[in-house]
């Protein structure tokens, strides 16, 4: 090591992670160390979050090897894999270099791609469970939908327990004060994917972070959107039908086909993202509700129906200000809100018939 510089940045880099780790390794983030093993500390659990040199290493390597296979080298190549051939290389190199993709070579000489993933789930003693729903780009007019919990994928350099903290202080800043990851229980799992563009597998690497709150604890920062009937309403009066706008797909022609209104049996709510561009849209739902709004099949179909009547109103965009503002914004300001900003608070108007 004495003679390769980066060799040994690498084993430095790789023993300062195992050292974090170990001293880190005690319930409930995770079990005791022992002589057997430490929880976290996997080769592809530490590459996964070292600096950007160290990966792109890695990577660099991988993608010579993948270079290899694409042009039938080397020679001893399975021929059974022929069909698992990779694809769209030059595109995947512009993920590397760009860092928006980390590259490992497995023991058989297999390429994967890896992603660390941070997640929380904030359960109340009522059974229900904190899921994102999906988000509303202001300027682009666009809906996203998609049920999970809210989450971010690990930065260089970044622990599970950093992603989160980074997490709660923009995303989530709402839980920031209710919330104590000392107390959380975390559970590790791991999941796999298959990119058809690059015929190769992810690898994802998710930390769940696992606590309960009391059914009356007080969210005050908290927007909820509640259903509108079509007697109307305290304020609706106030909608005007030149300011508002409808979320695609309200109203068509399978109108009888639409899942009754999410806000009609759970509680959902209208977050700012921390970039100050979107609006994300959660909810506490039970676990048969947010099973059956999962994946990207008939789960995505009846999510987007169930959102259907989800409308959002800009002349209410102050009491979003408002609530925001009894958050406590963290120290880099990224949660200022100008002016200028187009957030808006949400409601539910009434199916047509």
């Amino acid at each position: 090591l004495r003679h390769t510089e980066l060799m040994a940045d690498f084993a430095a880099e790789f023993a300062f992670h195992y050292r974090t780790r170990l001293a880190a390794a005690k319930p409930p983030q995770s079990n005791w160390a022992s002589d057997v093993e430490v929880q976290q500390t996997s080769f592809d659990e530490i590459i996964v979050c070292a600096s950007r040199p160290t990966r792109f290493m890695m990577s660099t390597v991988a993608l010579e090897l993948l270079k290899g296979q694409a042009s039938g080298w080397p020679r001893t190549i399975d021929f059974s894999m022929l069909g698992k051939a990779p694809k769209n290389l030059e595109d995947l190199e512009l993920e590397v270099t760009k860092d928006k993709c980390t590259l490992i070579t497995t023991s058989s000489g297999e390429v994967e791609r890896l992603a660390a993933v941070s997640a929380i789930a904030i359960s109340r003693t009522n059974g229900t469970t904190l899921m994102q729903l999906g988000s509303w780009d202001p300027e682009q007019g666009e809906l996203k939908v998609g049920c999970k919990l809210p989450g971010t994928k690990q930065e260089a350099g970044e622990t599970a327990v950093e992603a989160m903290q980074r997490l709660l202080k923009k995303d989530l800043l709402a839980f920031s004060e209710q919330i104590d990851l000392q107390q959380a229980i975390a559970k590790h799992e791991l999941e796999w994917s298959r990119s058809e563009k690059y015929n190769l597998r992810t690898k994802y690497l998710r930390t769940i972070f696992q606590l309960t709150v009391d059914d009356d604890d007080d969210w005050p920062e908290l927007q909820r959107l509640q259903s509108y009937d079509k007697d109307g309403v305290p304020g609706k009066a106030r909608i005007s039908a030149r300011r508002s706008r409808m979320l695609p797909g309200s109203f068509g022609a399978d109108d009888d086909d639409i899942e009754p209104c999410i806000a009609d049996f759970a509680e959902v709510i209208g977050l700012p993202d921390g970039d100050g561009q979107r609006l994300l849209i959660c909810g506490w739902l039970r676990d048969e509700d947010a099973e059956r709004f999962k994946g990207e099949g008939d789960g995505k179909v009846s999510l987007q129906k169930a959102m259907a009547r989800i409308h959002i109103d800009e002349l209410i965009l102050s009491s979003v200000k408002e609530r925001l503002a009894c958050c406590q914004l963290p120290p880099s300001g990224e949660m200022v809100l100008s002016e200028g900003d187009r957030f808006s608070s949400l409601t539910v108007v009434p199916q047509q018939s």
